[in-house]
């Protein structure tokens, strides 16, 4: 369980030297297209997690609450285009169903 903790605390730490030290360059050194295309990587890593989680477990099926998780989460999503948003609807909406026992 430590382990865990320690490469969530890496992880988090890489994330915001990259988001505060853009490759040890001021912003304005970054060509407008190299800065559009950077602000691709965080909705695609963040997509690729949450397909994997989802669709990486045993069950697949209707009775899998991360799968019905995502719809309220992508409505959210399609909606506001907020990431805060979207993750408390498909967290709430994933706690709700776990709740209900499903």
């Amino acid at each position: 369980m430590q382990a865990l903790w320690w490469e969530m605390g890496g992880v988090a730490i890489g994330t915001y030297l990259f988001r505060w030290l853009p490759l040890g360059q001021p912003p304005q050194f970054l060509t407008s297209g190299f800065q559009e295309w950077l602000s691709f990587i965080t909705p695609a890593v963040l997509g690729a997690l949450i397909v994997t989680e989802s669709m990486g477990t045993s069950d697949v099926g209707w009775t899998n609450p991360a799968l019905w998780a995502l719809l309220p989460a992508g409505a959210v999503a399609w909606y506001t285009r907020r990431l805060w948003g979207t993750l408390a609807a498909g967290l709430a909406a994933y706690l709700g169903l776990r709740a209900l026992g499903l």
